[in-house]
């Protein structure tokens, strides 16, 4: 396909999953659907960076997008994509990788890697099956030769499944399965040194002893020489929405997975929708701030049934912005969202008894008149309303069972409580 028509077709909605993702990874696309028998893996990008197949074995049941995938054995099978092209292109300042996997999900003692970035031994980052854990998953980072790992327990999937990596070496690793994060962001450590890559495969480890090659299928291997955002990763997992959780503190959590998004999505049942979902939580944030932040990093970033979960205005308010005038913010960012097509679920606020709060009466008064502010008009700015600040146990900031010492931000219980009323709204 000429690159007018594969335009059009984009455009128009009618291109194949390989023709829509494609532009997301702009140093390479291997999508692994290569002839039975061919000793080469065709690369999708512009660069034509063709992978070298070493006993891997193509024409394997692929993703169900019509075409096929390499089924590689454990041992010698693996598909060598490196080059001195490749090599340049690729700069471990800041880079994404995502591909397609199966596992036989086997605790072997082996712990397989499905693609990994290598300079040398003591700088590399890959994604691998955990060979003691059946069905777990993580990543591998070695920095400076001190190395750290994120895991994920994948509930051992009987097909294929997504993963995604970024990695920004100013601020660090986001981890990505099935087209959500599922950790928080894990800080950078130490740099990337030794210079450039030496060594990418698919499906192979490059290191002996227990990390080995990958038992299963794989397909639509990617590589990015950008930061792929959540909507970028839930189109590659071929999601057909996404939700976007964005607050202050509150809707960070106590961890990421006590918070209340963590704790919403089983209920929503984002698997059964088919839907990513991600914590945008902003520590600190008034309705200005995320605002600001949703016109570049929300916005633009559709996927297609996409919606907005909002719980926000203590910050405002300790900031000393009037019941009015948090109603008016709130009103204004829901409004810019449904205007860039998502639908919004608006939250009332809960109970806060810090100092800050404390000094512009937000238990005794504001609290109160902020939220009757946001539920005398929220069907005209809004689509669902969360009367979180109706919920008996969020009414005094004291209590330690639903908020922390801090009196402010909320315990995994209380998030739990928050995270049981956003998902009864979002599924009525």
């Amino acid at each position: 396909m000429d690159r007018r028509r594969l335009l059009t077709a984009v455009m128009s909605g009618s291109a194949q999953y390989w023709q829509r993702i494609k532009p997301i990874f702009d140093i390479a696309l291997w999508p692994c659907w290569d002839a039975v028998g061919s000793t080469t893996a065709v690369d999708l990008s512009t660069h034509g960076f063709t992978g070298t197949n070493s006993d891997g074995v193509f024409g394997g049941t692929g993703i169900g997008d019509g075409h096929t995938a390499i089924t590689l054995d454990g041992a010698s099978g693996s598909v060598d994509v490196f080059s001195a092209g490749l090599a340049a292109a690729l700069n471990h300042d800041n880079f994404s990788i995502a591909g397609w996997c199966t596992s036989d999900w086997t605790a072997d003692g082996k712990y397989r890697f499905t693609f990994k970035a290598y300079t040398n031994d003591n700088n590399y980052l890959g994604f691998l099956k955990n060979g003691d854990v059946a069905g777990t998953v993580f990543w591998e980072g070695k920095l400076g030769g001190d190395a750290r790992v994120g895991s994920f327990a994948t509930g051992s999937p009987a097909g294929f499944f997504p993963w995604g990596l970024t990695f920004d070496s100013l601020n660090g690793i986001y981890f990505y399965v099935n087209g959500s994060q599922v950790d928080a962001l894990y800080p950078i450590w130490a740099a990337w040194a030794g210079g450039a890559i030496t060594s990418l495969r698919i499906g192979s480890s490059n290191t002996p002893g227990p990390f080995t090659n990958w038992k299963g299928k794989i397909a639509y291997q990617g590589l990015s020489s950008s930061i792929l955002t959540p909507a970028q990763m839930a189109k590659f997992a071929r999601k057909s929405g996404i939700i976007y959780f964005d607050g202050d503190s509150r809707t960070i959590g106590p961890t990421f997975a006590t918070s209340y998004p963590s704790q919403a999505v089983p209920t929503i049942d984002v698997t059964a929708k088919n839907l990513a979902w991600v914590n945008f939580g902003l520590a600190s944030a008034n309705f200005v701030d995320m605002n600001t932040s949703a016109l570049t990093h929300i916005d633009p970033q559709r996927v297609g049934n996409d919606t907005v979960v909002v719980f926000c205005g203590i910050t405002d308010a300790n900031g000393g912005a009037t019941a009015a005038q948090i109603h008016d913010r709130m009103r204004a960012y829901c409004l810019a969202r449904r205007a860039a097509g998502f639908r919004v679920i608006a939250c009332t606020e809960i109970d806060s008894q810090v100092a800050a709060s404390n000094a512009v009466n937000w238990h005794t008064s504001l609290w109160a008149a902020t939220n009757a502010a946001i539920k005398a008009d929220w069907t005209t700015w809004s689509d669902k309303q969360v009367d979180l600040g109706a919920l008996p146990h969020l009414q005094d900031a004291t209590d330690a069972t639903y908020f922390n010492a801090d009196k402010i931000h909320l315990t995994a219980t209380g998030c739990g409580v928050v995270a049981a009323a956003v998902a009864t709204a979002y599924n009525a």
